[in-house]
């Protein structure tokens, strides 16, 4: 793993931990703000980032709607707190 994807999944565990659950739209937002993360990963990469990583969870599902109209079911990912 290189370390850009070291520096990213810290800065989104501790997004996680500090923001509470939120979806992998509402993370990269926030993760746009940070400063040590030179770039932010696409939508597919910080899904893959979120899903091997054994510290998030997956806590539920969230509907959102885009500027459309269409609704999509998003998944919301949470740090593993026990």
């Amino acid at each position: 793993m290189s370390a850009t994807n070291k520096r990213v999944r810290r800065a989104v565990l501790e997004i996680l931990y500090h923001g509470g659950p939120m979806t992998k739209e509402e993370v990269a937002s926030v993760l746009a703000e940070t400063k040590g993360v030179n770039h932010i990963p696409s939508p597919h990469s910080l899904s893959a980032l979120l899903c091997k990583s054994h510290s998030v969870i997956q806590v539920g599902k969230k509907i959102v709607q885009n500027m459309v109209g269409v609704k999509a079911k998003h998944l919301v990912y949470d740090v593993d707190r026990d």
